[in-house]
């Protein structure tokens, strides 16, 4: 199915796209699951499956993607997912990315017609984009109560050189033109640390339910970086909401919104300072690490022979405004999470063990040879390719220039990381809690699929099926919060928003902010889930919904609890 020119590195160029996005899109309370399968059969390529609670899940079929999971050619390979509410009705929409193609939005029905069912709305909301990407979140940049849509592209969708647009799929490049013409083939990383040569990404304002395709040069976010994800949350406590885009091949960024009028990149001025990083960025998940009461974010990387950069974990101080990048500090290896000897893809942050401290799961393993064994074991391609990658941009940034991947590995085969957050650091206990498998895994998705108080493990794996894990925590107190707004004040989704708990004695504080994508190729659980430890009684709850209006109220700890939007009485 791959054009012939770039079947040799096929496997790398599709070695990522296995994603899964959590929501109740029916409104049962239970969550269920979308995943997107792009290497496996063409029925399977996405799926949406109902929890039927007790770990059983029902395929629910998606007519609205038929004609779209079996002609990869002309329509693209799903590749990722986003569940929102873009339409501010009251249930989920879906968004489904698409690598080599165009993506999908589908409306979900269940407010107009009391079913659940999607209704594919993609041309008149987005348009008709080419896209190579892998990520997409959304947040209320302009804060006026309706969900903005943020799409990045990892690979450049069009090919350059060429005097009209050229759309790049892997399926079917252009024909030379004339002898010697490689222009299809100048699609792979031009740097190892600084590529520029990626896709720009796309911004939709969201128009009271018309999604509208915005200057991204003129919102400040018109790089061309290879985009692997997207973070967003408020970094600076002003109650706009911010991004840190994850990139490969160069430098990751990090755009501070401006009051809803623009974004502002932040960069350090020496190396290795934030912005100034040469490192691959593959996760971008933010949350609470250190209970100051502002979004860290973590990075996840190679750690690897050649390619021995290790994970970032940014810690934030909340003074960006006035210190700059000077407000983050990477402080990964100080806490033990630089996630040595892997080569590291999605990292979630939750509370695993209900202690009240954010633990981070960690994803590792790069490509095998379960679709294409062809030896008796599996040769390391970067034996071959060492001299390849320490070239200059004419010559490894394109692919014919690459050995054959075919039958051989990239660091397969290695096992992930439940690092527990212990204040200061955290400690490495997979083994313990039987996680010992080895992997190529790519995103984690955390959800309390049961309801029973804990969060359990979806993790998506490209040459294998998704994994599911029962979280089976000691028993410890524990809040969850299901935050509805009223769609006029702030978004339905509630995103933006940030919670402040206290309870016990001495008093203890957490914070948290509600995200929609919080990682890489994976979308968990929306609802947040307080851990509290050794307590049980009543807890204090602070909101400030969407950054504006703030509410308070004691609730008892046990359970699920909806908060809605206050009333003006």
């Amino acid at each position: 199915m791959v054009d012939p020119r770039l079947r040799h590195v096929a496997k790398w160029l599709l070695s990522v796209g296995d994603a899964v996005a959590v929501a109740d899109f029916d409104g049962d309370g239970w969550q269920d699951l979308f995943v997107t399968y792009p290497l496996k059969a063409p029925r399977d390529r996405a799926a949406l499956y109902r929890n039927l609670g007790g770990f059983r899940f029902q395929r629910v079929p998606l007519p609205a993607l038929d004609n779209y999971v079996q002609h990869p050619r002309t329509q693209g390979l799903p590749s990722g997912a986003l569940w929102f509410d873009y339409d501010n009705d009251g249930d989920k929409d879906l968004l489904v990315l698409s690598g080599y193609g165009y993506p999908r939005l589908l409306a979900n029905r269940l407010a107009e017609t009391g079913e659940a069912g999607f209704e594919d709305v993609s041309q008149t909301q987005l348009g008709r984009p080419f896209t190579v990407s892998l990520t997409a979140n959304v947040l209320d940049m302009d804060r006026d109560g309706w969900l903005d849509l943020y799409i990045g592209n990892a690979m450049p969708p069009y090919l350059s050189g060429y005097d009209r647009p050229t759309p790049f799929t892997i399926f079917d490049l252009p024909d030379p033109e004339y002898p010697g013409d490689r222009r299809a083939l100048n699609v792979m990383p031009r740097s190892w640390h600084n590529a520029d040569n990626g896709g720009r990404d796309l911004f939709f304002f969201n128009r009271r339910g018309r999604l509208e395709a915005a200057d991204v040069d003129g919102l400040g976010l018109g790089e061309t970086r290879w985009t692997l994800d997207i973070g967003a949350g408020d970094l600076n406590g002003d109650g706009w909401t911010d991004l840190y885009v994850a990139n490969d091949f160069g430098p990751d960024s990090l755009y501070i919104n401006r009051r809803g009028q623009r974004f502002e990149a932040i960069r350090g001025v020496l190396r290795n300072t934030l912005g100034r990083d040469t490192y691959k960025g593959m996760n971008a998940s933010l949350g609470d690490i250190d209970g100051n009461g502002f979004d860290d974010i973590y990075v996840s990387n190679v750690h690897e022979p050649l390619q021995a950069e290790g994970s970032l974990l940014w810690m934030n101080d909340g003074q960006v405004d006035s210190k700059g990048a000077d407000a983050f500090r990477d402080e990964a290896t100080r806490r033990n999470a630089l996630n040595p000897r892997r080569f590291g893809w999605g990292g979630a942050m939750g509370d695993m063990d209900r202690d009240g401290r954010l633990d981070i799961l960690h994803a590792n393993g790069m490509v095998d040879d379960a679709y294409d064994r062809i030896y008796p074991a599996c040769g390391d391609y970067w034996y071959w390719n060492a001299r390849i990658a320490l070239t200059g941009p004419d010559i490894h940034g394109y692919a014919d220039s690459w050995a054959d991947l075919r039958g051989r590995c990239i660091f397969p085969y290695e096992k992930n990381r439940v690092m527990l957050n212990q204040g200061q650091f955290f400690v490495d206990v997979a083994d313990r809690v039987g996680w010992t498998q080895k992997d190529n895994a790519r995103g984690i998705a955390l959800a309390d699929l049961d309801n029973d108080g804990d969060l359990d493990v979806l993790m998506t794996h490209q040459f294998q099926p998704l994994g599911i894990f029962r979280n089976d925590a000691a028993v410890k107190g524990w809040l969850g919060l299901e935050l509805h707004e009223d769609g006029k004040h702030c978004n339905r989704d509630a995103l933006g928003t940030r919670v402040e708990i206290r309870y016990g004695d001495p008093v203890q504080r957490q914070v948290r902010e509600v995200h929609a994508s919080n990682g890489l190729s994976a979308q968990g659980d929306a609802r947040l889930l307080f851990g509290l430890g050794d307590y049980q009684g009543d807890v204090l709850v602070r909101i400030r919904w969407c950054g504006d209006r703030q509410q308070e109220r004691h609730v008892a700890s046990g359970r699920y609890l909806r908060i809605d939007y206050p009333s003006s009485s």
